[in-house]
């Protein structure tokens, strides 16, 4: 089981849009830079770590996490959407099973064959 942030997600797709950089997609492992609406960036400052950040190394669309296992043999079992901004937990539900493609997170159970 993996679970991860969803590059392809709407409110990254806003992001890239307005030409910022996306959410969990950061540039440097010791500050939040390029998106002013990045909550992380306040929470960092915050608790005193200067605008420290825990980034992710990579970021994945659903297809491109699929093919990655598959290329190192795994069989992926199943791959979903998980949660939906802004939306209220039921509806973000809903949401993510009809358009997992841009749901916040991914999550996929892969075997190795």
């Amino acid at each position: 089981m993996i679970s991860t942030t969803n590059l392809a997600a709407w409110h990254n797709i806003a992001c890239l849009v307005l030409g910022l950089q996306p959410f969990g997609a950061h540039v440097s492992d010791e500050i939040y830079v390029g998106n002013p609406f990045n909550p992380r960036q306040e929470e960092a400052k915050q608790a005193g770590l200067g605008g420290e950040c825990r980034a992710h190394k990579r970021l994945f669309t659903g297809n491109a996490l699929r093919e990655l296992f598959q290329y190192h043999s795994f069989k992926v079992e199943k791959l979903v959407g998980v949660s939906y901004y802004p939306f209220p937990v039921r509806m973000a539900n809903l949401l993510s099973h009809f358009d997992p493609r841009h749901a916040v997170y991914l999550a996929m159970k892969a075997r190795k064959v």
